[in-house]
């Protein structure tokens, strides 16, 4: 293709909905011949050559500009890519000598194509980083995708970490309407002076040990008095516990199985940053605009706002899977607690019980059957399940984050992205999911060992875009 079929492929990929027929119809000339100036068999006037710019709003300089572009000049690519991580992909290619046209060769797409993937009007093609790894060795540099919470409420806190949790799991259609909800977000030019954001461990502290926190560190500080760790002063700092400080709360406070879960939940929430799961060689241009504007106004997200996106990424995961007889008989014959998470966090906040199937069912409006199902941890809970419950147990703000955390958890199933695991992770990955129900008490804790060391590396250290 000559390079006027090139500009004008490019023209057409920025387009909004344009076609060749457009094309040529703007031309005024059949698709015949369209075709013919497109393959430099016939040769195009300076007539044409304004229809186009006026047709897509760039001057005769941007036109002059786009055919040294399609053309292949190397310094001219070099001194306009920008900053993406498929820019910086090329960008190391071309510095070694490789020019546009072998590069978009090895990847199998036009240079037009090639350069509205580097500007991120396009997505790369499956396998774009493979390619040019296997024959030209290419290094991304990393960039940092951690969103710090500082400042942050409770409920923004739990929105990040649950996007953390979902982010690859999230189609396209699910991430574009996320991002037009934050895009509509505008930050406070004059905010007022606001307290500090209460950290989500205090909170929870706070709630089950009915005192304050520095009675209840004070407590903490005789219970744990000679051991390695200074409790009184983790209290003060608001911040993030140790696992033998948890273990010790834990203890003291005698926390039923769900509430030592929520104790883990709140203290990961009570984290400086949570780094989204994220790489260069995975990241789609929708990823990587949520990552931004979630750097850029997760302090300012209201209430309502976040319940949006929490509906977003509910009805993302939600399934409501029914019952399986064989999984029932299975749990039955290990010893299984009959009980989803949702039924634990209703037995602790009625102080033992858990509500009959026929009690729940009027709780969350729905027929006893389903009702049955969720309490056993059989079906999953959407959205507005989960709004009626929190409306008819008189949430507070915690526990109203505690139920949608233990909602989340009580999901029928969990899908797992392969894209880009080896082997040996995927065999992990089938052995796991095999045997899952086989596993004790104690293997479960020497996994969860392994496995809360991978999580901080994924989520709280600063990873590559």
């Amino acid at each position: 293709m000559a390079t006027f079929g090139m500009v004008m492929s490019f023209l057409l990929l920025s387009s909004n909905g344009d076609t060749e027929r457009t094309q040529a119809t703007l031309l005024q000339v059949s698709r015949k011949e369209f075709e013919k100036l497109c393959y430099g068999d016939s040769f195009v006037n300076k007539d044409q050559v304004q229809k186009i710019c006026e047709h897509y709003n760039i001057t005769d300089e941007q036109y002059a500009f786009l055919c040294r572009i399609m053309n292949g000049e190397s310094s001219l690519w070099i001194s306009n890519l920008p900053g993406t991580p498929q820019a910086q992909a090329v960008r190391q290619l071309l510095v070694r000598g490789i020019s546009p046209q072998d590069i978009a060769k090895t990847v199998n797409m036009s240079i037009a194509y090639l350069w509205a993937t580097c500007l991120g009007i396009k997505p790369e093609i499956f396998g774009f980083y493979d390619t040019l790894n296997a024959r030209y060795r290419i290094h991304v540099e990393s960039e940092n995708n951690c969103v710090y919470m500082d400042g942050c409420t409770l409920q923004q806190r739990a929105l990040l970490w649950m996007i953390s949790h979902s982010f690859n799991n999230l189609r396209k259609d699910s991430l574009n309407k996320m991002n037009a909800i934050l895009e509509s977000v505008e930050p406070d030019a004059n905010p007022k002076p606001a307290r500090r954001a209460t950290s989500p461990i205090k909170m929870f502290l706070q709630s089950r040990s009915g005192m304050p926190l520095e009675a209840f560190a004070d407590r903490m500080a005789q219970e744990t008095e000679g051991e390695e760790y200074d409790f009184r002063g983790a209290c003060i700092r608001q911040g993030h516990f140790s696992k033998p400080e948890l273990s010790a709360v834990s203890r003291f406070l005698d926390l039923s199985e769900f509430d030592a879960i929520c104790l883990d939940y709140c203290n990961k929430l009570s984290e400086e940053s949570i780094c989204l799961p994220v790489s260069a060689i995975l990241v789609t241009v929708q990823q990587k605009q949520l990552v931004t504007l979630l750097q850029e106004k997760l302090p300012f997200l209201t209430t309502d706002t976040c319940e949006s996106l929490f509906q977003i990424i509910t009805n993302a995961y939600s399934t409501s899977v029914g019952d399986v007889q064989g999984r029932r008989m299975i749990r039955s014959y290990l010893g299984h607690e009959k009980g989803g998470i949702v039924g634990l966090f209703l037995r602790d906040l009625y102080i033992g019980e858990v509500p009959t199937a026929e009690k729940f069912s009027r709780m969350l409006g729905v027929h006893q059957s389903s009702a049955g199902r969720i309490l056993r941890g059989e079906a999953d809970v959407t959205y507005d399940m989960f709004r009626t419950l929190s409306k008819s147990c008189f949430c507070s703000e915690l526990d109203h984050e505690l139920l949608r955390y233990a909602c989340y958890l009580n999901r029928r199933r969990i899908l797992l992205d392969m894209y880009g695991s080896n082997t040996q992770q995927k065999l992990i990955a089938e052995q796991f999911q095999a045997t899952l129900l086989e596993l004790n008490p104690d293997e479960i804790y020497d996994i969860r060992q392994i496995l809360d060391k991978a999580e901080h590396r994924r989520f709280h250290e600063v990873g590559q875009i």
